[in-house]
């Protein structure tokens, strides 16, 4: 059965198949498991995984087997496999903080991350998300990751969030987080683009304007001050003459 079996099989699984066969035949294996590709009548390809066991056929040695078309499968693991690759690559060379993380820890984060936070990947794998954040804030963050692992908050929104690096430095970050499935488990995708120096330039710009205003209200000040001691001699002299009319 051999020959009208393996003509079936594709032709770049054919010695490995061939081969496994003469071994399961003339070892002391009893049975086996094995995959490969066969083509179909209409010359489509298909992944199998057969179930082989030894037996003897008309006082021969042969096989005789179970055969799976897990070809579904395969396609989904290949496609798996690919977004994970395309995820990865992106996320690797991405110049926004990408981290992945449950309750207990961070299971992701990509070069980015760790050039905001001057963690290592390895440290961050031991921190919990929010313990990034400054202090004010953890609470808030920490509660807004359970709603999100519950399922009761499923939606993306995007806050600014302040930062403690690990050499101590305050920081801030635009954060955008959501629910996703990693590993068949619910985690917080979150994504984070440094803004300390435009939170900087803000508070620059804000002095500034305070400045500016407190000059100019000390400048009309002033202009009023003078204005008053210049009608002052005027508003006395139209007094008296008020006076003089009204005795008149």
């Amino acid at each position: 059965a051999m020959p009208s079996s393996h003509g079936h099989i594709h032709p770049e699984d054919r010695p490995a198949a061939v081969d496994l066969l003469k071994h399961i035949i003339t070892s002391d294996v009893q049975t086996m498991s094995t995959s490969f590709r066969v083509i179909t009548k209409n010359k489509e390809i298909r992944h199998v995984e057969a179930q082989l066991s030894k037996m003897s056929y008309q006082q021969m040695p042969g096989l005789v087997g179970t055969i799976f078309d897990v070809t579904d499968r395969i396609l989904a693991e290949e496609a798996l496999q690919e977004s994970e690759k395309n995820f990865r690559t992106l996320a690797e060379t991405s110049a926004a903080s990408i981290i992945i993380y449950d309750l207990e820890r961070v299971v992701y984060s990509n070069p980015a991350t760790s050039v905001i936070t001057e963690y290592s990947a390895e440290e961050l794998s031991g921190i919990r998300a929010w313990e990034l954040a400054q202090a004010e804030y953890r609470e808030v963050l920490r509660q807004k990751a359970v709603d999100r692992l519950s399922g009761t908050d499923t939606g993306f929104d995007s806050y600014e969030i302040p930062i403690i690096t690990k050499s101590g430095k305050q920081g801030w970050v635009l954060y955008t987080g959501g629910l996703i499935q990693y590993n068949g488990k619910p985690a917080v995708l979150g994504t984070a683009i440094d803004i300390t120096e435009r939170k900087r330039a803000e508070a620059g710009l804000m002095a500034a304007q305070q400045e500016r205003y407190d000059q100019v209200k000390q400048i009309a000040g002033g202009v009023a001050h003078e204005i008053y001691n210049a009608l002052f001699p005027a508003s006395s002299t139209l007094d008296k003459l008020r006076e003089r009319l009204t005795l008149k």
